[in-house]
């Protein structure tokens, strides 16, 4: 619909959408059953973009591929949880088939987080005299000793 604001271009396109999975789900590609996952996503991507303010257009697309595996992670286990995460064959059992994926799309959005730079890191250990330094320059006065007629150099 050329024209009109934030809907240029043929129907059904989202080439240069920001966000195309929700495009997806809002356009029903996804069951309906699953439009509750939206607002996770949403905060899912803000949270990531807080940590990384000044994204660059690559990152946002990694933010946009760790939300997508998130996603189908919680429907993953959605289903899961409604059907059982194991099947039964004869004598036998076996992991639901999306169960078995799951793996799959763990590693996809662990490496997004890692692309990002969002690994765990490390804390730096402060030294010693740093940190006493800190505790004292709080403006907190000397301890003062409990009995007041205590004298710190008795001669």
């Amino acid at each position: 619909m050329a024209g009109k604001k934030g809907r240029s271009g043929p129907p059904g396109n989202i080439n240069n959408c920001k966000h195309p999975h929700r495009t997806y789900l809002k356009r029903g590609v996804v069951s309906k059953k699953y439009a509750w996952i939206l607002p996770f996503l949403k905060r899912y991507s803000d949270a990531l973009l807080r940590d990384k303010p000044d994204a660059t257009e690559a990152e946002r697309r990694l933010v946009n591929v760790g939300e997508t595996a998130y996603g189908v992670r919680v429907m993953i286990l959605q289903e899961a949880k409604e059907n059982g995460f194991i099947v039964k064959q004869g004598d036998t059992w076996d992991l639901s088939p999306g169960v078995k994926d799951l793996p799959r799309f763990l590693a996809i959005e662990r490496q997004a987080l890692i692309s990002l730079g969002l690994e765990r890191r490390a804390r730096a250990i402060p030294v010693l005299s740093d940190y006493i330094d800190s505790k004292k320059s709080k403006n907190d006065p000397e301890p003062q000793h409990p009995n007041p007629h205590h004298k710190e150099n008795p001669q």
